[in-house]
């Protein structure tokens, strides 16, 4: 499975790169193209037909964002059809260049398609783009919160050690130190992000939504580190914070064009921070199996309390080198029977997250502005605000359930 995931995650970026090129080069290449097509009369078939338009080399780039994410996106709408079908193994597994070959194939379709047809999935496309972002929310709260788990955990060894160690109280303070330095971080670039849009966006409305999204982070920042909150942790409610921000800021950047120039005064952050942004959540997406665990660590738990591989410090007391050799052939028995299983639901869930993902891409790369779209992503500030609460909320409210 973690080979299909990794495929996924290549398509996107042999996409972006695809588009990327293409968009660079096309005043070289597309003139020419629609001279040639002109002598068979074809010549305002597709992309040709940008030409005469107020800015043709806008057209251009939109119209080739927007046909490299719709081919992406009917690729993994196909892997998610052949899954449910029941062809889910071979769909997820094999024909690894047979997706990029078609990915290509239909990017060469599109080309001969009416533009009016990708000028609509652009509009759908910035408004659709707010699901992404809030998926994208999901993903880096259990971001957060395994990024605590780990630098904590690390904490917690090094105070076991002492007693071994006589720098392990030192490493443990490190760790700590390490904790609130990255919140404070976070924090600040959270604080920053407020003055900054408020400087920029003076308007009431958007004012009033950053300054909103603002507070209630940090009153979610101060119950999660209160001894009521016993689920809540500084780093991840910090990360929280700076993302919300980061949030704000794309709902501000697709307020209608006439209401974003006459209020921006000066230049905001350039598309590739939220590619970036993008890129890291769909990477940590593609190494995880749920949420909080990547697949090494249950894979090593199962193992170690089934008997079949040695814990660490019975390996270190009893030689590594006959541990390793013991438990060679099980573990490779035991991967070969992992690689075997196939998650279909997961496998599905994946390419949806992926198709999401390229319609975010489609509205960084080409934004279509208006008071709708504007609406949609001001919305996914607070959903995301409210699926962190209930984070928080939800071990002190279900209290039968185990969130551990």
């Amino acid at each position: 499975m973690r080979a299909a995931r990794c495929i996924l995650v290549w398509l996107q970026a042999f996409t972006a790169l695809l588009v990327w090129i293409s968009t660079l080069s096309a005043s070289s290449w597309l003139p020419q193209t629609c001279d040639w097509l002109k002598h068979i009369s074809m010549d305002s078939v597709g992309l040709c037909g940008c030409r005469g338009a107020s800015d043709e080399q806008e057209c251009w780039t939109e119209q080739l964002v927007y046909r490299g994410e719709v081919s992406l996106v009917v690729v993994l709408l196909l892997l998610v059809l052949l899954t449910a079908s029941g062809c889910g193994d071979a769909a997820a597994k094999l024909h690894t260049a047979g997706k990029f070959v078609g990915l290509l194939i239909l990017g060469v379709v599109c080309m001969f398609l009416p533009n009016s047809v990708f000028s609509v999935f652009g509009s759908v496309a910035s408004c659709a783009s707010a699901i992404y972002l809030i998926a994208q929310a999901i993903l880096l709260i259990d971001f957060g919160y395994s990024w605590n788990e780990l630098w904590h955990g690390h904490a917690i060894k090094a105070e076991r050690e002492v007693s071994h160690r006589p720098q392990g109280r030192r490493d443990a303070s490190g760790w700590k130190i390490a904790i609130v330095v990255a919140s404070a971080a976070l924090l600040l670039g959270s604080l920053v992000g407020t003055i900054y849009l408020c400087a920029t966006y003076p308007g009431g409305g958007a004012r009033a939504l950053v300054l909103v999204a603002e507070l209630v982070s940090l009153a979610l920042l101060c119950i999660s580190i209160t001894d009521w909150c016993k689920h809540g942790a500084l780093l991840p409610s910090s990360l929280m914070a700076a993302y919300i921000m980061w949030l704000a800021y794309s709902a501000l950047s697709l307020l209608p064009r006439e209401q974003s120039e006459a209020t921006r005064e000066t230049p905001l952050l350039p598309s590739w921070v939220g590619l970036v942004i993008c890129a890291v959540s769909l990477a940590s997406f593609s190494q995880s199996t749920g949420l909080g665990h990547t697949p090494e660590q249950p894979r090593l738990q199962a193992r170690e309390g089934l008997g079949l591989v040695a814990p660490a410090e019975d390996a270190e007391a009893a030689g590594a080198g006959a541990t390793a050799e013991a438990n060679s052939g099980v573990i490779a028995a035991v991967e070969e029977e992992e690689d075997r299983g196939f998650e279909p639901i997961g496998f599905i869930v994946q390419c949806l997250v992926h198709a999401a993902a390229a319609v975010y891409i489609a509205s960084v790369l080409a934004p279509s502005k208006g008071d709708f779209t504007y609406g949609c992503n001001a919305a996914a500030v607070f959903i995301a605000l409210a699926l962190f609460a209930w984070t928080l909320v939800a071990p002190m409210v279900l209290t039968n359930r185990s969130f551990s």
